[in-house]
């Protein structure tokens, strides 16, 4: 039995993030592995203190061609054996003997193969033997310290060596020795005990073991955990078991490779106890050690049930499946790995048939429980029908009183409350729902047997069988069976579906006279009531009733009914006589509905002629007779008639026509007559301007609608009755337009009208002009307009500044202020009919007018006393600065105020006569650009 230990390693509580976090459940350090996955998170300690642990290092053996110490040996690892011959197949893994045993290597290329013989017959004598590899550690396991010494291992029998598959448990097994001295004496002893490498050397002392469960040729991860009593230097890896003996000949080869030994963090025992069950919601993990003050942390699959730090684990929430548990206490831990396995279940069986509905069927069940399940027993057993329980037995009859697809469920019960159900659908079949029909139950006639049976779902019926009452049967579902006498039968139907499920139905039939179904009819015209005459009778017994059919989708119960027809044809007329016991006969005559003529006409007109065309049609035979009627008392008998009006108005003309057989047909149309009108007009406006436009308006003598056609002389046209017409005069002068109208009634009456010069278009005149100068200013303010309007013979100006003029180019002096005005010209044609206008914007410019002194006479008494600029405009006063400089570069005087000027003074005393240098700094008022003077000024005494 292999234990595996996994925990959290200890180091992550020093090193922080960059190390594996073991409990979070996520890949902290990026290396691809999880929680318990990575080896950093293992409780143990790793103690680097074997030698060569994957067998990659090889000193060359003795190459003196003999069977022993001819090949490589592998560094820092003695191998020793009962049997020396077998030791030359170990000196170089991988080849020779070995390489067809073991198709990969787990690390690196090279490998340990050791041959184990236990229980060999040889000479007579059952021998134990095996090779063993020892090697010294480069450091000491101390005594009371638990370790685990994990190996790969690998098994193959050897039959080669004349042994047979090993059927004890094949083994991997340590030993330990206190002193490091050579490895295991290499000689031929054969032992009849197991424990044979105690015999060779007593110093060494067993110390853990671990049995194959992978099947041979496989690798197989092995976790020996073993605990020295003594200081150990050296140990020894062998294959033969020392706790099991055998008698017959058998062994196996084992193969070692990739060691590697941890120290246990807490030598401490953790065991983990389970109980409850998954089926019962109360399975639960609960671990225990001999300690206190620690911290659990609980993992499925090696990885961190997160927030599951308890001692004790509720596996319902994670079911079956492989747990580990850590106990941490002081930066130290201890790890149990540990197996949930599915509950112990019973298992149900439902063995039902189908069945059908009505017909009791046996509910079949059957129960085991899994072998050697002690103190495990069924409990209870019980079947539900659609989720509703209807029996608590092992076996029952239940009656399905209908027919469907039900879900049966067979229930087992253990005693630890572990549930199993046997899910079975099953399908009651319908059973046939027997009926049947009779028809013609009259002597003479074939009685009509018709099976009506049916049946639910997608069951079907199989087959019928009748008998008849007189000792006669049939299998047919329709049956024509003649009695050949009157009397009462008693017809039964037997019928039984595919699934086996049949029933019955008996009625009775009563046999009866049947009447003579007799009658007369006379061809006639569509749309016309036939003559018929009833003849019917019976010989015995009354008739009670008729069903006429007349073929045109039309019947009757009358005893002589009138039937007009709406299309011609030939007809089968049928009567159907019924007695007063049912019997029934028929008669059949053929009736010819003769077509109606279809009459129509058209007609033309003019003015008050008028032309009548027959349009009419038969279907068959042909039309003899037309009757004309033209609406004013006047009538015609010819075909096609023309007729004359005397007067205006709206007639009715009707024509009847009447066919070879007597049958007629009138229809009817309206015609109106109209002559003697006359073409006029109106219209809007007869003066007009280029582009505008004149609405003409029909104003003709009373007249039907017609035709209508304008022409002008410009070139247009219209064919509306109202049209809307524009206009265009690109000239000089007006322009006269002539106007023809002409309209045409559709009775063929024509009139039109013509006016000459009937509109004058007037040229529309075009306003502008330009100005000089074209950036007038405050100095400035005086302009001289240039007219250029064409077309014109009169103006108006207007300047903007509410003054006006109506010379043709004026000019004109705005005020000496800075300002926008809009200038408008309106400009007229010599009838002054028709203008146009023009506008554009003038700004009249913001200017810099200033003055600057070059000399004046402080404390003089006279003007020029002080130095001071004098500004007319431009000059914004609130962004200002005027400074005076000595000839030694000093500011003597400054100013932000225009009006303040400089007095001579410079500290409260006046300064020599000399020149002085000026500076003056504003911004204008018409932007924001900032201007900068300078220049030189004359003090004067």
């Amino acid at each position: 039995m292999k234990l595996i230990f996994t925990a959290i390693s200890i180091v992550i509580y020093f090193f922080g993030i960059s190390q594996e976090i073991c409990d979070n459940g996520m890949d902290d350090d990026g290396d691809g592995l999880v929680d318990l996955l990575d080896e950093e998170c293992s409780c143990f300690i790793k103690r680097d203190i074997i030698p060569n642990p994957s067998f990659e290092n090889l000193t060359p053996c003795n190459q003196n061609g003999s069977s022993v110490n001819d090949f490589n040996k592998v560094q820092n690892w003695e191998v020793s054996s009962t049997m020396a011959f077998i030791y030359s197949n170990i000196c170089q893994p991988n080849t020779i003997h070995n390489s067809n045993f073991i198709p990969s290597v787990v690390a690196g290329q090279n490998y340990i193969y050791l041959s184990i013989f236990n229980g060999n017959t040889y000479a007579n004598l059952i021998r134990y033997g095996a090779l063993a590899a020892s090697t010294c550690l480069s450091d000491t396991l101390f005594a009371s310290h638990t370790y685990v010494l994990k190996i790969k291992g690998n098994h193959h029998y050897n039959q080669s060596y004349q042994l047979s598959p090993m059927s004890n448990p094949i083994t991997i097994e340590l030993f330990g020795k206190p002193t490091c001295t050579a490895g295991i004496p290499t000689n031929n002893q054969w032992f009849n005990n197991i424990d044979y490498l105690t015999n060779i050397d007593p110093n060494w002392s067993y110390l853990s073991s671990d049995t194959f469960s992978v099947a041979p040729n496989n690798w197989e991860q092995f976790n020996l955990v073993f605990t020295p009593t003594v200081d150990m230097t050296s140990i020894s890896i062998t294959g033969l078991t020392h706790a099991v003996s055998t008698t017959q000949d058998n062994g196996y080869n084992l193969f070692i490779d990739d060691l590697e030994l941890f120290e246990i963090l807490i030598p401490d025992t953790i065991t983990v106890n389970t109980s409850g069950q998954f089926c019962t919601n109360d399975k639960l993990a609960t671990g225990n050690i001999n300690l206190s003050g620690g911290t659990w942390q609980w993992f499925k699959d090696s990885v961190a049930l997160v927030g599951e730090t308890n001692d004790s684990l509720d596996l319902n929430i994670y079911g079956p499946g492989d747990y580990s548990v850590i106990y941490t206490l002081n930066g130290e831990c201890q790890s149990q790995n540990f197996e949930v396995l599915p509950d112990i279940l019973p298992s149900a069986f439902n063995f039902t048939d189908n069945g059908c509905e009505n017909i009791p069927i046996l509910l079949d069940g059957a129960t085991s429980i899994p072998a050697n399940q002690n103190n495990v027993f069924v409990l209870n057993t019980y079947w539900q029908l659609n989720g509703s329980t209807i029996a608590f037995s092992e076996d029952t009859l239940y009656d399905f009183s209908t027919a469907g697809i039900y879900n049966l469920n067979y229930i087992v019960e253990t005693n630890l409350g572990c549930t199993d159900t046997a899910a079975q659908t099953i399908t009651i079949h319908p059973s046939p729902v027997v009926d049947l029909s009779i028809n013609g139950n009259c002597l003479n006639e074939g009685t009509i047997l018709a099976d009506l049976t049916t049946i639910a779902g997608s069951s079907s019926i199989d087959s019928i069988h009748w008998q008849f009452g007189d000792n006669t049967f049939g299998n047919d579902s329709i049956e024509n069976h003649n009695y050949n006498a009157t009397g009462t039968y008693s017809v039964q139907l037997f019928a039984q579906s595919d699934q086996g499920c049949a029933d019955s139905l008996v009625q009775t039939v009563f046999v009866n006279p049947n009447p003579l179904a007799d009658f007369s009819i006379a061809d006639t015209c569509v749309f016309q009531s036939i003559n018929l005459n009833n003849n019917s009778n019976i010989a015995s017994g009354t008739i009670t009733s008729y069903e006429w059919d007349f073929g045109d989708n039309s019947n009757s119960n009358l005893f002589e009914p009138n039937h007009p027809f709406n299309q011609a044809g030939v007809y089968n007329v049928q009567l159907v006589a019924i007695s007063d016991s049912a019997c029934t006969d028929t008669s059949n005559l053929s009736l010819t509905i003769h077509p109606q003529p279809l009459s129509d006409f058209t007609f033309t007109s003019s003015c008050f002629n008028a032309s009548f065309i027959d349009a009419s049609n038969i279907a068959s035979g042909s039309i003899n007779d037309y009757a004309w009627d033209f609406g004013d008392m006047n009538t015609a008998s010819i075909q096609n008639p023309n007729y004359i009006y005397t007067a205006n108005g709206n007639y009715t003309v009707s024509l009847q026509t009447i066919s070879d057989f007597g049958c007629v047909h009138d229809t009817s149309k309206n015609i109106n007559i109209f002559n003697n009108f006359t073409a006029d007009f109106v219209l809007s406006n007869s003066q007009i301007c280029s582009g505008d436009c004149i609405q003409f308006s029909d104003s003709s003598t009373v007249h039907t609608s017609g035709t209508y056609t304008w022409a002008f002389s410009d070139g247009q046209t219209s064919n509306l009755k109202n049209p809307l017409v524009c206009f265009q005069n690109s000239g000089e002068i007006p322009l006269g337009i002539d106007v023809q109208y002409k309209v045409e009634t559709h009775s063929g009456c024509v009139d039109s009208i013509t006016y000459t010069n009937y509109i004058q278009v007037y040229p529309r005149p075009t306003a502008y002009f330009t100005y000089t100068p074209e950036d007038p200013s405050i100095s400035n303010p005086y302009l001289v307009f240039q007219n250029q309007s064409t077309n014109a013979g009169s103006f108006t100006w207007n300047f903007g500044d509410n003054e006006t003029s109506a010379v043709v180019s004026p000019s004109h002096v705005y005020p000496e202020i800075a300002k926008e005005y809009s200038v408008v010209l309106t400009a007229y044609d010599q009838s002054a009919n028709c203008h146009d206008t023009y506008q554009t914007t003038i700004s009249i410019a913001d200017e810099i007018l200033f003055f600057i002194p070059n000399a004046f006479s402080p404390n003089s008494g006279s003007i020029n006393n002080t130095f001071q600029p004098e500004f007319t405009s431009g000059v914004d006063i609130y962004n200002f600065r005027m400074q005076l400089f000595n000839r030694w570069g000093e500011i003597v005087f400054e100013t932000q105020d225009p009006s303040i000027g400089w007095d001579g003074q410079y500290q409260n005393q006046f300064v020599a006569q000399a020149a002085y240098v000026w500076k003056i700094d504003f911004t204008e008022t018409m932007s924001d650009k900032k201007h900068t003077y300078s220049g030189y000024v004359t003090l004067v005494r």
